[in-house]
């Protein structure tokens, strides 16, 4: 998705079949997505939904406290609840939809982490987008009764609540949550502009993106999540490749500094409310694990380098574990510290970042040479000019 909205033109080379011969994968899949199609057994996920063990082991040997997590609104509403959610899907269905979402928090919870839980992942029911979605009042209605199943089922297993991520979208939910400790997960981008004329590109951008929603709901929240990848670089009424600079496969621009400077800024202008930051997103889509390492260290870094000048962060969110479904790129760009191979029955095979993310976490320390290693390890791949994919 990243790389589609920068206007990048995405190369895939799709195996070409003679006329009326259907392969296996077809058969057993019928979605229209493309990026549906470009991994074996897309269909499966991660198995979270029917096994979270897996994950959650993973999560707990690296220490951290915090497991982030969402629930798929269409998971609970199948289909639009035009009487009603109890109408729509009968008192035993929903009743069992309860128990597995209390079962999963349960597991969670079992291996000693807090719960975010996430309630709007982009996640729209199918059925929602066939009338419109958001662009019709009764979304929001079906929202919130979903919002308020989730809330009583799990109001006391929950330790964060983030009613949406990356919002696009304006919507209360603190009456639903009152007494709880809500939030939001603000997707932020540090830019830049390419030459002197653009400078006015960059204000306007920053303008319309960085703080109108979160001004408009800043005295409602608990805390501000902040979803950091990188950098843009804005030449005119685009964005600009700048070849000096690094990318992630998804066409982020690799910056860690925007993180300490976006942090001050954000700092600067809601220091008053005296709510605390949550880093709720931080990665890089890198499936040769090279650059995901200085990446890490240096963002932490940049978060640190901020706490020392005031800023008050409460959590860092390392995005993600294992490889996912990264929207319209499908399981393309590579974001996890472990990679799982989808057509080997999802094992998973755990990156050097994996390890290296661990031991930050349970020392607390990031060493000398822990980052010095990372650094010679990537200028070794880019003087040895070694390629990476790109979606």
């Amino acid at each position: 998705m990243e790389a589609m909205i920068r206007g990048l033109q995405k190369f895939v080379e799709d195996e070409v079949e003679e006329e009326g011969k259907v392969t296996a994968s077809n058969e057993e899949c019928h979605h229209n997505v493309a990026a549906w199609h470009n991994v074996p057994h897309p269909e499966e996920r991660l198995r979270f939904w029917s096994d979270p063990d897996t994950e959650l082991k993973l999560a707990k040997d690296t220490g951290i406290s915090i497991f982030r997590m969402g629930i798929d609104w269409t998971r609970i509403m199948p289909q639009e609840p035009v009487n009603g959610l109890k109408d729509a899907l009968g008192r035993m269905m929903l009743l069992f939809r309860s128990i597995m979402l209390h079962w999963i928090i349960s597991r969670v919870r079992s291996y000693g982490k807090k719960v975010m839980l996430t309630l709007f992942h982009h996640s729209l029911p199918p059925w929602a987008g066939d009338y419109g979605g958001w662009k019709l009042e009764k979304t929001v209605d079906y929202f919130i009764d979903f919002t308020k199943l989730v809330v009583n089922s799990l109001s006391d297993m929950v330790d964060y609540w983030i009613t949406f991520n990356v919002p696009h979208v304006f919507c209360m939910l603190t009456s639903t949550l009152s007494n709880k400790v809500v939030g939001v997960a603000h997707n932020v981008s540090f830019t830049r502009p390419y030459g002197l004329f653009d400078v006015a590109a960059v204000t306007l951008a920053n303008s319309l993106t960085l703080f109108p929603y979160v001004d408009s709901i800043c005295d409602k929240l608990d805390f501000i999540g902040i979803n950091y990848y990188g950098q843009e670089v804005i030449s005119g009424v685009g964005l600009k490749l700048v070849e000096t600079d690094e990318y992630s496969e998804s066409g982020r621009g690799v910056y860690p500094d925007g993180m300490f400077r976006l942090l001050i800024e954000f700092h600067e202008r809601y220091k008053h409310l005296k709510v605390p930051f949550i880093i709720t997103e931080n990665g890089v889509s890198d499936e040769t694990d090279v650059i995901r390492r200085p990446y890490l260290l240096e963002h932490l870094l940049a978060v640190y380098a901020a706490m020392i000048k005031g800023v008050p962060v409460l959590d860092y969110l390392f995005w993600t574990i294992s490889d996912n479904w990264e929207w319209a790129d499908g399981y393309g760009p590579k974001f996890g510290l472990v990679a799982v191979g989808r057509a080997n029955g999802l094992a998973r095979i755990s990156h050097p970042s994996y390890h290296l993310f661990s031991k930050v976490v349970t020392t607390g320390k990031i060493t000398r040479e822990d980052r010095e290693r990372a650094w010679n390890e990537l200028q070794k791949a880019a003087k040895e000019k070694q390629t990476r994919p790109f979606y």
